[in-house]
């Protein structure tokens, strides 16, 4: 753990170095330029191996995922006689498969790839954790 800078000053002390005005508003002002965010240079560098990697294993399971999730969908819904009880539930299941491959499995490659920014905006932002727990919520509701 890191210590105070000051150790030898007490509470009271380093409570008395913040003054207050009047209208009990703070009268100091938060410095941050010591901090280069975001960094230019580290948002227009190129990416790196491990990066390329990365994107290519997440689309890899991505399109695999899609596809099988599909194929079952479509399985069970063309043909007559595989519409049994069982086969409705692993179609119940691959929708809610389908739902965390098309919601939640391309954001955290989006972040990675973009960081220190985050790029996908104040909706995705909101919508990504209420379709995690919704998918997640219909896949586990099935057990």
């Amino acid at each position: 753990m890191e210590s105070f800078p000051n150790q030898n000053n007490s509470m009271s002390e380093m409570i008395e170095e913040i003054s207050l005005d009047e209208t009990n508003q703070c009268d100091f002002q938060l410095n941050f330029s010591a901090y280069d965010f975001p960094n230019e240079s580290l948002l227009t560098e190129p990416l790196s191996w491990e990066e390329y990697v990365k994107i290519v294993f997440y689309v890899i399971v991505l399109v695999v995922a899609l596809m099988g999730n599909i194929s079952v969908i479509l399985t069970v819904a063309l043909n007559q006689s595989m519409r049994t009880t069982i086969n409705l539930y692993l179609v119940n299941l691959a929708v809610a498969d389908l739902l965390i491959c098309l919601c939640c499995m391309w954001v955290p490659l989006a972040n990675s790839i973009t960081k220190p920014l985050y790029s996908l905006g104040s909706f995705i932002c909101k919508l990504n954790p209420f379709a995690q727990s919704k998918s997640f919520s219909i896949l586990f509701s099935q057990f």
